[in-house]
């Protein structure tokens, strides 16, 4: 089920607001669990293998997924003369997902959002945007944290971008991402960890750069 409404600008953009469910039936999950002495019995394996991590893909029924998503554009020509060069755009999405508590939805990223400006007057197009990527659950961190997961941390970065036209069918391009190099951060805990001790990781993204030339013939 969807349901969106959107309104058109005079001079250009849009404005829109959405929601949506979507039910799923029969779909396969993946099922993390710890190893123990009666899982390995189960399947015959030995006891060297006692506390490691068990994947299985299973049936997991049915589940929920339900949110709602904004977007803007518009360009800034209702401003003095500048602002005709300018225009700006932002999306947020927020989403909740319910199923099964046999599976844990590891990747699964409830919400993000971005937020940028662009400048472009011939021959030059510059764009700046700031992004958001949502704290994501991962896999089951094992036996010494019963029932614990390894979670990224919600990532906040920006990019950069622009395009020079050299000639009618000639251009220059280059990008920027993560351009101010934030890292990615890393937690384990469950429901009883203190949050002083979540953290065990920060792990450097760096930045990607990429230029080139861009013909039409």
């Amino acid at each position: 089920y969807d349901l969106s409404l959107e309104y058109y600008f005079t001079r250009g953009g849009v404005l829109s607001v959405g929601g949506f469910r979507k039910d799923l039936t029969d779909f396969f999950g993946t099922l993390n669990t710890v190893a123990t002495p009666a899982l390995l019995d189960q399947f015959g394996l030995e006891d060297s293998y006692l506390g490691w991590n068990v994947q299985s893909s299973i049936n997991v029924g049915a589940a929920k997924v339900s949110g709602i998503e904004f977007n803007y554009t518009q360009s800034l020509n209702f401003l003095p003369s500048f602002g005709k060069h300018f225009s700006t755009f932002a999306n947020y999405t927020k989403i909740r997902l319910e199923g099964s508590n046999e599976t844990d939805f590891s990747g699964f990223v409830p919400e993000s959002a971005s937020i940028g400006l662009t400048y472009s007057r011939k021959p030059l197009i510059v764009t700046t945007r700031w992004n958001y990527r949502g704290q994501e659950r991962r896999g089951l961190v094992g036996s010494a944290l019963p029932g614990g997961f390894n979670y990224l941390v919600a990532f906040p970065s920006i990019d950069l971008s622009f395009e020079y036209q050299i000639t009618k069918r000639l251009s220059i391009f280059g990008s920027s991402r993560n351009a101010l190099n934030t890292p990615r951060l890393y937690q384990r805990w469950n429901a009883v960890t203190p949050d002083y001790s979540r953290y065990y990781r920060s792990s450097p993204v760096g930045v990607q750069n990429a230029i080139g030339i861009k013909g039409t013939f």
